[in-house]
């Protein structure tokens, strides 16, 4: 994929599908427009084109050279992106799909602790830090289907590996059907109303 209008058309055409089935707001900024390799386009009128590649503040990242795309992280052969912005568990699968990538699963102990600890350097504090509710971010997993039999939503599997806060999930009023992470249960997994909105994790292998 190079710089031309004709790939970053194509490549925008998930982007607005998505964005337009989730609901989401973009805010037109042409100072920043579209970021490809180390090259960012701020040319008027190709920014007038693509206004609805902006989301939040930040435009989207459509491909950086290297092994992940500017702002994410490598790990273990995926990348990560930890969103600053909050949103419904829905809102977040399709953003997730809008960046060619999925609201994260967590298959095993190691990514759980990468996670973790990633969080911990981005909020700036530790496990036992008092100021720990911000730390709120969605996971892929959910039992809306057969309550207490959670699945990830990617690849439809069996939720195996698990990090559950003691006496969770508890789906508390009968309505909590989507896993978060939870700074204030000390990095653990928790069980919440996926209307609820919290900032989440998009992985892309």
């Amino acid at each position: 994929m190079d710089g031309s209008e004709d790939s970053i058309r194509s490549a925008l055409s998930l982007v607005n599908q998505y964005s337009k089935f989730s609901g989401l707001k973009p805010n037109y900024d042409k100072t920043q427009c579209i970021r490809i390799g180390s090259t960012v386009h701020t040319d008027d009128n190709l920014c007038d084109k693509y206004q609805n590649l902006m989301w939040s503040q930040e435009p989207f990242t459509v491909l950086v050279r290297g092994d992940c795309r500017d702002g994410w992280t490598k790990f273990q052969g995926s990348c990560y992106l930890f969103a600053s912005e909050a949103a419904t568990w829905a809102e977040a699968v399709s953003y997730c799909l809008s960046m060619n990538s999925n609201l994260v699963e967590i298959g095993s102990a190691t990514e759980n602790a990468f996670l973790e600890g990633e969080l911990k350097i981005i909020h700036g504090h530790d496990s036992h830090s008092k100021n720990q509710n911000e730390v709120s971010y969605w996971l892929g997993g959910n039992d809306m289907e057969i309550e207490g039999s959670f699945t990830w939503a990617k690849s439809g599997n069996p939720v195996t590996f698990t990090d559950w806060n003691p006496g969770q999930p508890d789906d508390y009023s009968n309505g909590e059907d989507c896993i978060e992470l939870q700074g204030a249960m000390d990095y653990h997994w928790n069980d919440l109303p996926c209307t609820n909105r919290h900032r989440f994790i998009c992985e892309s292998s």
